[in-house]
């Protein structure tokens, strides 16, 4: 245990975190898990990083594929720094292109597993921009894309197609 390792009581790193003795004695037994800010600070506080923390808690974890896939995309944002994740986003869509490309070429592709890498890309950048604004962008272009299905399908019923 890391707390050991340092001489820090269950008071002290408490302290240090902004939460009571109570809480950090309920991380150690498993009984809660920290948020990801308390996690940072924990890490911060302990001299170590978040990824030493969780280790294999991520791939092990009882949670659901949504909150891993979420988690696991934070962390590689923390890891791996908001730079290197936009170059990897870019990468990642023209790699998509290419297969597309191919697709439609009637070529050998791999589309779904480009199709992977890009919504894994994308959950990150939702951490790095402000994901309130993606997701009002989100609300107004699917209300676009509604209403010119609505369109559309309003003049095949009335012959204007």
């Amino acid at each position: 245990m890391y707390r050991n390792k340092i001489g820090l009581t269950q008071k002290n790193l408490a302290s240090k975190v902004g939460v009571t003795s109570v809480t950090i004695q309920n991380y150690e037994n498993n009984r809660r898990e920290p948020n990801l800010e308390t996690l940072n600070k924990l890490a911060e506080a302990l001299g170590v990083y978040v990824n030493d923390l969780i280790g294999d808690q991520i791939r092990m974890s009882g949670k659901n594929q949504d909150d891993r896939f979420k988690e696991v995309c934070i962390q590689a944002v923390r890891c791996y720094g908001e730079e290197s994740r936009k170059q990897l986003a870019q990468e990642e869509c023209a790699e998509l292109i290419q297969a597309l490309s191919k697709d439609v070429r009637g070529e050998k592709h791999n589309v779904e597993e480009e199709i992977a890498d890009v919504l894994i890309m994308i959950e990150q950048l939702t951490h790095i921009y402000d994901n309130k604004k993606v997701k009002e962008w989100i609300k107004k272009k699917i209300d676009r894309l509604a209403n010119m299905m609505e369109v559309i399908n309003f003049s095949q019923k009335h012959g204007k197609f």
